[in-house]
């Protein structure tokens, strides 16, 4: 299986837009970002993708001088 490198970029209108419409506290949505980082590891895992959890990377990149957040996973 081949891994792609997908790398999705969401303006600050349209985010803010899905902040505000499904969160309470707008932090809320980079744990949503993680879990979701998580459960794909999962899947690599199910899938034998990824042998075990230890395998599994989830890393935050936070450039505050350019305002960007950046959460990478390899499941």
């Amino acid at each position: 299986m081949a891994v792609t490198d997908y790398s999705p970029i969401v303006g600050k209108a349209q985010l803010e837009s899905l902040i505000i419409r499904l969160y309470s506290d707008p932090r809320t949505i980079f744990r949503e970002y993680v879990q979701n980082a998580l459960d794909s590891i999962n899947k690599a895992i199910e899938t034998r993708v990824l042998d075990q959890p230890k395998d599994g990377v989830v890393t935050i990149d936070i450039d505050a001088k350019h305002k960007v957040i950046k959460i990478k996973d390899n499941g």
